[in-house]
């Protein structure tokens, strides 16, 4: 995770200096669901833009109310995606689409209780990353204080092989479809402010 954040502020202040707008977004929803990311959208002209985006999730359940098991997948993951604005009204608002790249890990983690012995045993397993390649469409409202909603589905493909489930079954390669829900709230920086 280091080297995601690492990267992604170098890319920032690279960005940032050619850049005449910034914005920086995060999306309340997928906090409260457990998916905690941050949006950094970097204007490379009137129409076009890149959006690059760290997310990390956790999801767990503690199983019974006797608390003899308990589950819990992480993922760290980043996504790169190039936007092109339909007709904006001002620099890099109104409806936009383009292509996104997604890279991202995923670790389970399970505790079973042992009723005989009373110790819980632990078991870990860490899927192969996953490349996820597909399209985003998006609609970006800007108000007047340089505030922004930023609203947008999109699909994609993961393009990784089938990997063993560990019941000697594999995923099957193909058909795996990424799904990409954005609602996020954030701040523009940099260019003139609007009307």
């Amino acid at each position: 995770m280091k080297k995601v954040i690492a990267f992604s502020m170098l890319l920032m202040l690279f960005m940032d200096a050619k850049a005449q707008r910034f914005e920086l977004k995060v999306s309340p929803l997928g906090a409260i669901l457990g998916k905690y990311n941050i949006n950094a959208e970097y204007m490379i002209g009137e129409q076009f833009s890149i959006d690059l985006s760290p997310s990390y999730t956790i999801f767990g359940s503690k199983g019974s109310i006797f608390k003899t098991s308990s589950n819990q997948r992480r993922t760290m993951g980043i996504q790169l995606a190039a936007k092109y604005y339909i007709f904006p009204n001002t620099d890099g608002d109104g409806f936009s689409f383009g292509p996104y790249v997604s890279y991202y890990s995923t670790r389970f983690k399970s505790q079973i209780l042992n009723p005989t012995t009373g110790i819980f045993s632990t078991n870990i397993e860490i899927a192969p990353f996953q490349l996820v390649i597909g399209g985003l469409s998006s609609r970006k409202f800007l108000f007047a204080n340089n505030m922004l909603l930023d609203i947008g589905t999109g699909a994609g493909y993961i393009a990784t092989g089938a990997r063993n489930l560990g019941n000697g079954f594999f995923e099957n390669p193909f058909a795996k479809i990424d799904i990409t829900i954005r609602l996020a709230v954030g701040y523009r920086f940099g260019g003139q402010k609007e009307d």
